[in-house]
C-alpha cells in the first residue's frame, strides 16, 4: 500500500497579510459578495462559547462555509482578563480553513490580523452607506485594538481633514497619534480631546473602540445624521453608547439573532449590511454600526487573503 504524506496547511502570518492584502479591494469584494447574495448561500452556524474563572476566560470557535466561494472556516479564540502589568494580548485567535470542495486543508490565518483587515474593510463599507459624503471630522473615543482600524475604514471612504482622539489613558492615545502617521493622509489633523464630548462635538463619523460595559458618555450633542461605528465591548445590558442614543437611532448588526443574543433586544429591529442596499435617505438618518462579531465576514476576509497569498 503506498505510503500517502498528510496534507499540509500553510501559514498565512500578520505580516504575509499586511504585505499583500489592500484594504480597498476586501471593501469592494465584500460589497460585491452582499449584492449578489453570498451571504444569503452561506452556512453560518451559532458561535460556540465556554467559559472558566467566574468569566474572567473564555474559549470560543466561530465556524461558516460558503460553497460558492468553496470555502469552510473556523476560527478559534481565547479570552483571558488580564492586570495592567500583563502585556499579553486578552485575546488571541487563529483561523483554520479547508476547501470545501475538495475537503482538503486551505490554510492556517493569523487571527489577530484577519480580525483587524476584516472590522476595517466592513466598517469602511458600512460607513460608505451611511456617513453624508462630505463629512470632514472623525471622532474616535477609545485606543483599543480596534483604534487604529477604524481610523483606516473611515479615511478609506471619507475625505477626513480632522480627527480628534480621546482615550482614558492619554499615553495610549499619544501612541495611537504616532502609530498613524505613515499610514494616514499626513494633511489630516489630528488633535487629542479632553473629552468625550469634546471628541465628538461637530464630529459626523465616530468610532468607538474601548474595552468599557459602561456608556462612554451622554452624546447629548451630535451632528443630526451623524454616523457612529461602536466596535467595543458589549453585553445583553451595555454597551459603549447609553440605551436611550441606541433605542432612537438606525442600527446595523453582522447579524441580528447574534446582536440580539450578546448585545440586547435593542437590536430587535436593526438592519443587516445587506440590507442597507435597499435603505433610502440614510445620509439623513443617525444610524450606528453596533458590532457584534460574525464569521461570514471572517470567512469573506479569508478567502480574500487567501487569494492574494497562496
Amino acid at each position: 500500500m503506498k505510503n500517502e504524506q498528510p496534507p499540509q496547511f500553510a501559514f498565512i502570518s500578520h505580516q504575509s497579510i499586511k504585505s499583500s492584502a489592500k484594504l480597498n479591494q476586501l471593501i469592494q469584494f465584500i460589497g460585491q459578495e452582499l449584492q449578489t447574495g453570498g451571504r444569503n448561500s452561506a452556512i453560518v452556524p451559532g458561535r460556540s462559547m465556554t467559559y472558566s474563572d467566574a468569566g474572567a476566560s473564555a474559549y470560543f470557535t466561530m465556524p461558516a462555509l460558503s460553497e460558492r466561494l468553496g470555502l469552510y472556516l473556523s476560527k478559534v479564540a481565547t479570552f483571558k482578563q488580564r492586570d495592567k502589568a500583563d502585556a499579553r494580548p486578552t485575546i488571541n485567535s487563529i483561523v483554520v480553513t479547508y476547501n470545501s470542495h475538495s475537503g482538503l486543508p486551505a490554510a492556517f490565518i493569523d487571527g489577530a490580523a484577519l480580525t483587524d483587515l476584516k472590522c476595517a474593510a466592513l466598517s469602511a463599507w458600512i460607513t460608505d452607506l451611511c456617513a453624508k459624503p462630505n463629512v470632514t471630522k472623525m471622532a474616535l473615543l477609545g485606543s483599543g485594538v480596534q483604534a487604529i482600524q477604524q481610523i483606516l475604514g473611515v479615511t478609506a471612504v471619507r475625505k477626513i481633514k480632522r480627527l480628534a482622539i480621546w482615550s482614558r489613558q492619554e499615553k495610549n492615545a499619544q501612541a495611537l497619534i504616532e502609530k498613524c502617521c505613515g499610514l494616514i493622509d499626513p494633511s489630516i489633523e489630528i488633535e487629542l480631546a479632553n473629552s468625550v464630548e469634546d471628541a465628538i462635538t461637530d464630529a459626523q463619523v465616530i468610532s468607538t473602540a474601548t474595552s468599557s460595559l459602561v456608556p462612554l458618555g451622554l452624546f447629548e450633542h451630535l451632528e443630526p445624521g451623524v454616523h457612529i461605528n461602536c466596535m467595543g465591548a458589549h453585553t445583553p445590558y451595555s454597551r459603549e453608547l447609553p440605551l436611550t442614543l441606541l433605542e432612537k437611532s438606525t442600527l446595523i448588526v453582522e447579524d441580528r439573532k447574534t446582536a440580539i443574543d450578546e448585545a440586547g433586544e435593542v437590536h430587535m429591529h436593526a438592519l443587516q449590511p445587506e440590507e442597507l442596499l435597499n435603505e433610502d435617505d440614510l445620509f439623513n438618518k443617525r444610524t450606528i454600526f453596533s458590532s457584534t462579531g460574525y464569521a461570514f465576514y471572517d470567512l469573506l476576509t479569508a478567502a480574500y487573503i487567501i487569494s492574494q497569498t497562496t
